[in-house]
C-alpha cells in the first residue's frame, strides 16, 4: 500500500479562545495536551512519501512552544508545511521565527473587521492585537526578503458578521493578504457529548447559522464584496436602493 502524500498532525489539543461556535468551548479543563517534538518527529518519520503536512486540529497550534521547530523539521525535508491560526499567540521575535521556519502557508482566522463583531464572536480575543500581529508578520517578510508563509484569511460566515464582508475584503487588500476564504458554520455535535452538552451545543450553531438568513441577503453582500475586490468600492444603485427599503419597512429583503 502506497503511504499518503498529505498527512495532518494536531500538535495541540487546546485553545486559547473560546469561539462561540467552536465545540473547544465545551470541553472540560484539561492540562496542557502539547504532542511531545520527539513523538511528532518519529511520527512524521513515518511517512516517507509525505509532500504537504498541515498542523492543525482543534487546538491552537501557536501555542506549541516548539511549534516552529516542527515546522522546521518538516521543511528541510522538503515538506510543504500549512496550518490554521488564530493569531494571537505571536510576538514581533515569533513573527519572524514563524517566516525563518520555511512554513509554506498560514490560514489567520478572521471572521470581521472591525473589533466589535470580531471579538463577539471569537470571546477572549483583541482584533487590534491580530492586526498588529499580522502588521509584524509583513514585516518580517519584508526584514527577510521572504515571500512565505503565504497570508491567508478565513472567515466562518454567520449572522453576527455577515455585513462585515465588504469590509474584510478591504482588510485583506491592506495586510497584502494572499486569499479571503468564506467558510459556512456548519457544525452538529449531537451524539458526540453529553446529553446536556450536545443540546446545548446544537442550539448554537442554529442561532447563528447562514440558513436562517434570506437568500437575496445573501446575494447582496457578496456583491458587494465581489465589488469591494475588483476595485469598485462605491455601491451600486440597486444596493442603495435594498437599504432604503429595509430601513422604511424594517423587514430584512
Amino acid at each position: 500500500m502506497n503511504l499518503p502524500e498529505f498527512v495532518q498532525i494536531e500538535p495541540v489539543g487546546q485553545c486559547n479562545l473560546a469561539c462561540r461556535m467552536c465545540p473547544v468551548v465545551l470541553r472540560e479543563e484539561k492540562p496542557p495536551a502539547f504532542m511531545p517534538y520527539d513523538a511528532f518527529c518519529r511520527l512524521l518519520d513515518q511517512f516517507p512519501a509525505v509532500r504537504e503536512l498541515h498542523l492543525q486540529g482543534l487546538g491552537e497550534p501557536l501555542l506549541h512552544p516548539r511549534f516552529f521547530d516542527m515546522v522546521r523539521y518538516a521543511a528541510q525535508r522538503g515538506i510543504e508545511v500549512s496550518t490554521n491560526t488564530n493569531l494571537t499567540a505571536l510576538s514581533e521575535r515569533r513573527a519572524e521565527e514563524c517566516v525563518k521556519s520555511g512554513l509554506a502557508r498560514l490560514h489567520v482566522s478572521l471572521d470581521a473587521a472591525e473589533a466589535r463583531a470580531y471579538e463577539y464572536i471569537r470571546v477572549g480575543a483583541r482584533f487590534s492585537k491580530v492586526l498588529r500581529n499580522l502588521g509584524w508578520l509583513n514585516q518580517a517578510k519584508e526584514r527577510l526578503h521572504a515571500a512565505q508563509p503565504e497570508i491567508r484569511l478565513v472567515a466562518v460566515a454567520m449572522r453576527a458578521n455577515l455585513e462585515q464582508l465588504p469590509a474584510l475584503v478591504r482588510l485583506a487588500r491592506r495586510y497584502r493578504v494572499h486569499s479571503l476564504s468564506i467558510q459556512h458554520l456548519a457544525h452538529d455535535f449531537s451524539g458526540r457529548l453529553d446529553s446536556a452538552a450536545a443540546a446545548q451545543a446544537a442550539r448554537r450553531p442554529r442561532s447563528r447559522t447562514l440558513r436562517l438568513a434570506v437568500a437575496r441577503r445573501l446575494h447582496r453582500v457578496f456583491r458587494r464584496g465581489h465589488a469591494v475586490l475588483h476595485g469598485r468600492d462605491a455601491r451600486p444603485e440597486e444596493f442603495r436602493q435594498h437599504d432604503a427599503r429595509r430601513r422604511r419597512t424594517g423587514v430584512e429583503q
